[in-house]
């Protein structure tokens, strides 16, 4: 019996003394990828209209005919001041068609 128990330690010895993790090896590798940079200008200040609604006074919105008028020229001032910001925002749609883009190569 511990002749038996001898050899199959022995067998298992030799067995698993030829079994080792193989050692990996690691590469690194180095790839130029171009990267599209573009130098956009700073966006122009677009001052906030002062409305004329505000500048009423408690006097002057008592009067139908003034306040009426005082919208009427508010919403006036909105639409001048949303036509000059889609005027910068179409603006930079022109310089984002404008500069082209670099293609990067594919990953090997």
């Amino acid at each position: 019996m511990v002749k038996s128990l001898v050899y199959i330690t022995l067998m298992l010895c030799f067995v698993f003394a030829g079994c080792t993790t193989p050692t990996v090896v690691t590469k690194t590798i180095f790839q130029t990828v171009k990267v599209p940079v573009v130098e956009v200008p700073a966006p122009p200040v677009v001052e906030k209209p002062v409305l004329a609604i505000t500048t009423l006074s408690a006097e002057d919105q008592a009067d139908i005919g003034l306040l009426t008028q005082s919208y009427v020229v508010t919403i006036k001032q909105l639409e001048d001041y949303a036509d000059q910001l889609n005027l910068v925002i179409s603006q930079y749609a022109q310089l984002a068609k404008q500069n082209p883009v670099i293609e990067t190569p594919p990953n090997k």
